[in-house]
């Protein structure tokens, strides 16, 4: 699980030091708690992504790094 969880941060701290407005979601509380605590500039929250906290449209893209929901 931490090989998995350690990539996706890496990915979202990639993808923000190239200048992208990321947003990480994660459905465990464990690895999102990991994650500050490793990286505490990563832009990463709790949640569900079929039942987000942001409007429609708001994102203009999706990365899913977990198996087909």
């Amino acid at each position: 699980m931490w090989s998995t969880a350690k990539r996706r941060a890496f990915l979202i701290l990639a993808l923000q030091s190239h200048g992208y407005d990321v947003v990480g979601v994660e459905f465990s509380d464990e690895t999102v708690q990991w994650a500050r605590q490793t990286a505490p500039d990563l832009n990463i929250t709790v949640g569900d992504i079929l039942n987000l906290d942001y409007p429609d449209g708001y994102f203009d893209a999706y990365i899913s790094l977990a198996g087909p929901i």
